[in-house]
């Protein structure tokens, strides 16, 4: 891992070599420990973006943005937010620019895109909501386009009739809730909205088809979800023309992407179950789990909470519970009077003082018997940390 200083440097070289600020952003992508966008962020980036007053006029903001997924109104709220204090705005993809980090993207007036660079689809899904007397697996996945893709497989199909289509529909709906299915088109269309008002936002505008036909391609049903649009794709395909090429500045890109990585230890599975079940304690506390990095010239700040992982045992049906409680010794203090009374009275005391404790301990050996059924994950202490 480089230090802070060498990181410092690369900023102030991409800084000085395009004449911007410099505002990093990325969401750990780490397997089994993903981060997502979320609303609190934008005050945080608010924060961050203030320090950097007073602004020279002619100097935009670079957003070095690393992320999968997350809530679409936020794209919105950081746009604007940074078209409020910056006459110019551009964004800089090393790799990953997924779902809302592409809807950010979109509201730039550059995007400068290293050789691996990835923009994605529009993926609007979620879990369908299962009528009550169906099967007890509660939730599935289901996309908005799936109810048009079906609508488009009967035409398709060829001499279907109305009532052949509206039966279909009607099927459908004994599978997936009907408030669902108007809650999915709705968030679909709603999506569709902000990404238009997003590409408004440039200081070059598009003309109004050129942004329709922008969306109606991201929102293409035929598009797998967050499908990987690379830089060749989203300028011939997409019509993205604000998109430009890296160039002498990529390996600077990388090497900058590459130290935040280990920041966040993205490249190295988080798999507490497995390091948890290796030991014999029943639960464990994984501290100062890093999930979010801003970084300005000026100051650098992460997310970061603990994890708890608990064991969840399994009691079998037919348990047969014979305990074998084992006493410690016993010793008499010296100063007690040998008699049968004195005896007595002080083991009784001793046994209500000490026999709950030896009990809940024989109690958790058992427990350890049974099966492991899952893991509870607890997330807590949830902070800014300034580095």
């Amino acid at each position: 891992m480089m230090s802070k200083k060498r990181r410092l440097d690369l900023i102030r070289e991409i800084e000085d070599k395009r004449n911007s600020y410099f505002f990093a952003y990325l969401l750990s992508d780490r397997l089994n420990a993903s981060a997502t966008f979320f609303p609190d962020i934008v005050r945080e980036i608010y924060c961050l973006l203030r320090e950097l007053k007073p602004f020279e006029k002619k100097r935009g903001l670079d957003l070095f943005i690393y992320g999968e997924k997350g809530d679409h109104a936020v794209p919105w709220r950081i746009v604007t937010t940074i078209r409020e204090l910056f006459n110019k705005f551009n964004v800089i993809i090393p790799y990953k620019a997924y779902g809302a980090a592409t809807m950010i993207a979109l509201g730039a007036d550059e995007i400068i895109m290293g050789e691996k660079g990835e923009l994605s689809s529009i993926d609007i899904s979620t879990a369908a909501q299962i009528p009550a007397d169906t099967e007890p697996d509660e939730r599935m996945p289901f996309d908005a386009g799936d109810v048009t893709a079906l609508i488009q497989l009967l035409e398709r199909l060829g001499n279907i009739r109305q009532k052949q289509r509206v039966d279909a529909l009607i099927h459908t709906l004994h599978q997936v809730s009907p408030l669902f299915l108007g809650r999915a088109n709705r968030t679909l269309e709603q999506t569709k909205a902000v990404c238009l008002r997003l590409l408004q936002t440039r200081k070059k505008k598009f003309t109004k088809r050129t942004n329709a036909d922008i969306i109606q391609r991201l929102f293409s049903e035929y598009l797998p979800p967050a499908h990987a649009i690379s830089i060749s794709e989203a300028t011939k395909r997409l019509g993205l023309k604000q998109v430009r090429r890296a160039q002498h500045l990529e390996p600077t890109y990388w090497e900058l992407l590459t130290d935040y990585e280990e920041e966040l230890r993205m490249r190295e599975p988080f798999c507490p179950e497995d390091v948890l079940d290796q030991s014999d304690e029943e639960e464990m506390t994984f501290r100062d789990h890093k999930l979010v990095y801003l970084e300005t010239i000026k100051r650098s700040r992460f997310f970061q909470c603990d994890v708890r992982m608990r064991k969840l045992r399994q009691i079998p049906s037919n348990l047969q519970f014979n305990p074998q409680v084992v006493l410690p010794a016993l010793q008499l203090p010296a100063q007690i009077e040998v008699n049968e009374q004195s005896v007595f009275d002080y083991v009784q005391t001793w046994l209500q003082s000490n026999l709950p404790h030896i009990i809940h301990d024989c109690f958790d050996e058992f427990r350890k018997e049974f099966p492991v059924h899952t893991y509870e994950r607890l997330h807590l202490n949830k902070r800014w940390v300034d580095q």
